[in-house]
């Protein structure tokens, strides 16, 4: 009586705990549920990606136009350097003639 006792107590929760549990359903729900979530950050990256492949664009294009700017502004000062010191080489060349005429 004693060991029928004893293997009702053992077997019949191990009876329920296998008949309440469904493992094919429950493994197939938690590699669906993985899959979701690695497609969830693979999507989650590529924005991140392209978030900042757009933001180098941009960062790209105001360099670049900062660097155009730059370039016309000494170019443009560096020609009228130029420019002042060639009238004043004409004026020297001027003024020295007229002495050297008179």
């Amino acid at each position: 009586m004693k060991a029928n006792i004893l293997s009702a107590a053992i077997v019949l929760p191990l009876a329920f705990a296998l008949a309440s549990c469904d493992s094919t359903v429950t493994v197939e729900e938690e590699v669906s549920s993985g899959a979701d979530k690695v497609a969830e950050g693979v999507k989650e990256m590529a924005d991140t990606a392209a978030d900042a492949a757009e933001t180098a664009g941009e960062d790209a294009t105001e360099a670049a136009a900062e660097a155009t700017e730059t370039a016309v502004e000494t170019a443009v000062d560096t020609a009228t350097d130029a420019a002042a010191d060639a009238a004043d080489a004409v004026e020297d060349a001027a003024v020295d003639a007229a002495d050297a005429a008179v």
